[in-house]
């Protein structure tokens, strides 16, 4: 999953797009789950959903609301098929002025493993969500040997408008990533057999 979280997601209307944003990873995630044999269940009654039934439920929440609401779910081998569910790897690559990735995976010892990858997509926020307009308290900035930003990193705008600080999109390097990503899978031979499905979002 590549997830742009730069802060120029951030349209006019509001907090929605980075929402859409969360929900089509969300899919990306369960319909992969679900192909891999896995199934969606709540906790106080057992009675399993399927991930559109989920998604639905979610899209109607904000973030902060869905991600509690993951907590009465886990995810379960499914028990209509006779197979034993795949493990599924997930790398999580977010990308704004900088590039970072997480790794993921959902296995069936331990399939409750997902719904924390669903909570972490969820809880992603935009760098200028974080930092505001300022790198004063910025510790990745400086960790990373980056200029400090002059007048033209600085453009408001609107006083209601996030400034272009947090604006640029590493994408380059998201897609550098993958790339090795995709080179180390490719050059080991025990994974060579394995599907790769990939979200740019």
């Amino acid at each position: 999953l590549l997830l742009d979280t730069s802060t120029s997601m951030l349209h006019s209307e509001g907090k929605d797009h980075s929402k859409f944003q969360c929900l089509l990873a969300l899919e990306a995630f369960a319909q992969d789950a679900e192909r891999a044999g896995y199934q969606f269940q709540r906790r106080d009654t057992n009675s399993t959903i399927t991930s559109t039934q989920l998604l639905q439920t979610l899209a109607n929440q904000t973030s902060t609301q869905a991600i509690q609401e993951l907590d009465n779910y886990t995810i379960i081998d499914n028990p209509n098929d006779s197979n034993t569910a795949d493990d599924l790897n997930i790398n999580l690559i977010t990308y704004d002025y900088h590039v970072q990735h997480n790794t993921f995976i959902l296995s069936p010892t331990n399939p409750s493993s997902g719904i924390d990858t669903m909570q972490s997509i969820l809880s992603l926020k935009m760098a200028g969500q974080v930092h505001g307009n300022s790198i004063k308290n910025n510790s990745k900035w400086k960790e990373l040997g980056l200029p400090d930003p002059n007048r033209f990193d600085l453009h408001k705008g609107r006083s209601d408008r996030p400034s272009n600080l947090y604006a640029g999109t590493e994408l380059l390097g998201a897609l550098e990533g993958l790339n090795y990503l995709l080179n180390n899978k490719a050059n080991d031979t025990s994974r060579r057999d394995q599907s790769t499905k990939i979200s740019l979002i």
